[in-house]
Protein backbone atom coordinates (compact mmCIF):
# COMPACT_ATOMS: atom_id res chain seq x y z
CA UNK A 1 0.00 0.00 0.00
CA UNK A 2 3.08 2.59 0.79
CA UNK A 3 3.99 1.58 -2.87
CA UNK A 4 1.44 2.81 -4.30
CA UNK A 5 0.54 6.10 -2.39
CA UNK A 6 3.96 6.81 -3.59
CA UNK A 7 3.09 6.16 -7.13
CA UNK A 8 0.25 8.29 -6.36
CA UNK A 9 1.65 11.20 -5.28
CA UNK A 10 4.46 10.89 -7.80
CA UNK A 11 1.62 11.61 -10.50
CA UNK A 12 -0.42 13.69 -8.98
CA UNK A 13 -0.02 16.97 -10.79
CA UNK A 14 -1.47 19.23 -7.41
CA UNK A 15 1.13 17.60 -5.44
CA UNK A 16 3.93 18.51 -7.88
CA UNK A 17 2.64 22.23 -8.25
CA UNK A 18 2.06 22.74 -4.64
CA UNK A 19 5.16 20.12 -3.04
CA UNK A 20 7.61 22.56 -1.13
CA UNK A 21 11.43 22.37 -1.38
CA UNK A 22 12.30 19.98 1.10
CA UNK A 23 15.78 22.19 1.78
CA UNK A 24 16.53 24.03 4.78
CA UNK A 25 15.77 28.06 3.90
CA UNK A 26 18.89 30.24 4.25
CA UNK A 27 18.82 31.71 7.63
CA UNK A 28 17.92 35.60 8.01
CA UNK A 29 20.45 37.92 8.37
CA UNK A 30 20.52 40.49 11.59
CA UNK A 31 18.49 40.43 14.28
CA UNK A 32 14.57 39.65 14.98
CA UNK A 33 12.61 41.59 16.67
CA UNK A 34 10.77 40.92 19.66
CA UNK A 35 6.95 39.91 19.07
CA UNK A 36 5.52 40.16 22.38
CA UNK A 37 1.70 40.20 21.63
CA UNK A 38 -0.97 39.10 19.39
CA UNK A 39 -1.82 41.15 16.72
CA UNK A 40 0.88 43.53 17.29
CA UNK A 41 2.62 42.66 13.93
CA UNK A 42 0.92 41.38 10.80
CA UNK A 43 2.44 39.73 7.57
CA UNK A 44 -0.42 40.44 4.56
CA UNK A 45 -0.20 39.28 0.86
CA UNK A 46 -2.68 39.03 -1.81
CA UNK A 47 -3.21 35.34 -3.33
CA UNK A 48 -4.42 35.42 -7.16
CA UNK A 49 -5.04 36.35 -9.78
CA UNK A 50 -7.31 32.87 -9.52
CA UNK A 51 -10.23 31.39 -11.18
CA UNK A 52 -13.21 33.52 -10.82
CA UNK A 53 -16.43 32.65 -8.67
CA UNK A 54 -20.00 32.84 -8.95
CA UNK A 55 -19.52 35.73 -7.08
CA UNK A 56 -17.09 37.41 -8.95
CA UNK A 57 -13.87 37.47 -6.49
CA UNK A 58 -10.84 36.04 -8.18
CA UNK A 59 -8.10 36.94 -5.59
CA UNK A 60 -7.77 36.58 -1.46
CA UNK A 61 -6.31 38.65 1.00
CA UNK A 62 -3.91 36.90 3.60
CA UNK A 63 -3.91 38.19 6.53
CA UNK A 64 -1.41 36.42 9.49
CA UNK A 65 -0.61 37.99 13.19
CA UNK A 66 2.99 36.70 13.14
CA UNK A 67 2.78 35.91 17.03
CA UNK A 68 -0.24 33.37 17.05
CA UNK A 69 -0.37 32.32 13.48
CA UNK A 70 -3.79 33.12 13.27
CA UNK A 71 -4.65 33.69 9.21
CA UNK A 72 -7.60 35.26 8.15
CA UNK A 73 -8.57 35.48 4.60
CA UNK A 74 -10.75 37.24 2.34
CA UNK A 75 -11.81 37.62 -1.09
CA UNK A 76 -11.32 40.14 -3.61
CA UNK A 77 -12.73 41.24 -6.90
CA UNK A 78 -9.92 43.15 -7.70
CA UNK A 79 -6.36 43.78 -6.04
CA UNK A 80 -6.91 47.47 -5.55
CA UNK A 81 -5.24 49.69 -2.82
CA UNK A 82 -8.97 50.54 -2.12
CA UNK A 83 -10.48 47.26 -1.57
CA UNK A 84 -7.59 46.11 0.98
CA UNK A 85 -7.59 49.54 2.83
CA UNK A 86 -11.46 48.36 3.43
CA UNK A 87 -10.78 45.18 4.13
CA UNK A 88 -8.35 45.81 6.62
CA UNK A 89 -9.92 48.75 8.68
CA UNK A 90 -13.18 46.65 8.77
CA UNK A 91 -12.62 43.29 9.41
CA UNK A 92 -8.83 43.70 11.02
CA UNK A 93 -8.49 46.61 13.04
CA UNK A 94 -11.88 47.06 14.42
CA UNK A 95 -11.82 43.36 15.59
CA UNK A 96 -8.17 43.12 16.87
CA UNK A 97 -6.70 46.57 17.25
CA UNK A 98 -4.45 48.42 15.04
CA UNK A 99 -0.95 46.58 14.86
CA UNK A 100 2.50 48.28 15.70
CA UNK A 101 3.78 46.89 11.98
CA UNK A 102 2.73 45.33 8.92
CA UNK A 103 4.68 43.67 6.86
CA UNK A 104 4.17 43.42 3.14
CA UNK A 105 5.53 42.08 -0.48
CA UNK A 106 6.54 44.76 -3.03
CA UNK A 107 2.93 44.27 -4.60
CA UNK A 108 1.71 47.45 -6.46
CA UNK A 109 -1.18 47.88 -4.08
CA UNK A 110 1.01 47.88 -1.35
CA UNK A 111 3.77 50.13 -2.45
CA UNK A 112 0.56 53.02 -3.55
CA UNK A 113 0.43 56.94 -2.12
CA UNK A 114 -2.52 55.86 -0.77
CA UNK A 115 -1.62 52.77 1.12
CA UNK A 116 1.12 54.29 2.91
CA UNK A 117 -0.50 57.30 3.87
CA UNK A 118 -3.16 55.29 5.75
CA UNK A 119 -0.78 53.95 7.50
CA UNK A 120 1.12 57.12 8.59
CA UNK A 121 -2.09 58.16 9.63
CA UNK A 122 -2.66 55.34 11.68
CA UNK A 123 1.01 55.20 13.35
CA UNK A 124 1.51 51.69 11.88
CA UNK A 125 5.30 50.92 10.39
CA UNK A 126 4.62 49.50 7.19
CA UNK A 127 7.77 47.53 6.06
CA UNK A 128 7.35 46.10 1.83
CA UNK A 129 10.23 43.77 1.43
CA UNK A 130 11.06 40.92 -0.06
CA UNK A 131 12.40 39.02 2.45
CA UNK A 132 10.41 39.70 5.49
CA UNK A 133 11.29 38.48 8.69
CA UNK A 134 11.13 34.21 8.53
CA UNK A 135 8.36 33.28 10.63
CA UNK A 136 6.23 35.73 8.85
CA UNK A 137 7.65 34.87 5.12
CA UNK A 138 7.64 30.85 6.63
CA UNK A 139 3.96 31.24 7.67
CA UNK A 140 2.72 32.92 4.30
CA UNK A 141 4.57 30.43 2.39
CA UNK A 142 2.49 27.41 4.24
CA UNK A 143 -0.36 29.25 4.16
CA UNK A 144 -0.43 29.66 0.52
CA UNK A 145 0.52 25.76 0.02
CA UNK A 146 -2.46 24.48 1.83
CA UNK A 147 -4.59 27.08 0.14
CA UNK A 148 -3.48 25.54 -3.71
CA UNK A 149 -3.70 22.16 -2.38
CA UNK A 150 -7.48 22.99 -1.39
CA UNK A 151 -8.63 25.68 -4.32
CA UNK A 152 -6.76 23.88 -6.92
CA UNK A 153 -8.61 20.38 -6.84
CA UNK A 154 -11.81 22.17 -5.92
CA UNK A 155 -12.02 24.46 -8.70
CA UNK A 156 -10.65 22.48 -11.15
CA UNK A 157 -14.07 19.77 -10.85
CA UNK A 158 -16.05 22.76 -10.69
CA UNK A 159 -15.12 23.90 -14.24
CA UNK A 160 -14.44 20.00 -15.34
Amino acid sequence: MLSDVASYIRKCTTCIKAKPVQRKPAGCMGGHSLIDKPWDVLSIDIVGPLPRTKRGFNYILVVADCFSKFVLTFPLRKASTKQIVGLLEDNVFLLFGVPRRIICDNGVQFKSRDFRRFFVDLRVSLVCTVTSDCVCKKLMKNRKLVMTCVIDPFVSSLIS
